[in-house]
């Protein structure tokens, strides 16, 4: 791939919340494991399911639907965990499943609708990826969605 051709698409991950698809950069996504037994993390934020021990190291568990303030917060078999790192933090994301990975145009990536049916806070989005002409996925500033602030 030409280094020109690198920079107009964007590799993204899409996964489902409450049957509404989302995406992450697959740049920020180091892997994605099955439910696994959380340790709860008293006093942390309410969001923060816990964290888990994978392979020695321990990750902050944050469940996205709570996050979001989504009316339904149970999960299925489907349910997977996304471990990211953004600069240098790293933590897990839980989510109803995940379904592909998607390369888009970036010309395909719209600003934000002022008036989005999603249930999340603005802050929360960089925009809408158009798939293609009949199916829109949500892409996530997971910065923000961790609390990341950029130095």
């Amino acid at each position: 791939m030409s280094e020109n051709s690198k920079n107009e698409t964007l590799q993204i991950i899409g996964f489902k919340l409450n049957d509404e698809e989302y995406a992450l950069e697959i740049e920020n996504v180091q892997e994605i494991i099955k439910k696994t037994k959380m340790t709860r993390v008293a006093r942390s934020k309410d969001y923060i399911k816990g964290v888990i021990n994978l392979r020695g190291i321990v990750f902050p568990i944050i469940d996205l639907k709570y996050r979001f303030n989504m009316s339904s917060q149970t999960y299925d078999d489907n349910m997977r965990i996304i471990i990211l790192e953004v600069n240098g933090v790293s933590a897990g994301i839980m989510v109803d499943s995940v379904s592909e990975v998607i390369e888009v145009d970036k010309s395909k990536i719209l600003a934000n609708p002022q008036q989005s049916n999603s249930e999340i806070n603005t802050d929360y989005l960089k925009g809408v990826c158009k798939v293609n002409e009949d199916r829109l996925m949500t892409l996530l500033n997971i910065e923000k969605v961790l609390e990341i602030k950029n130095n």
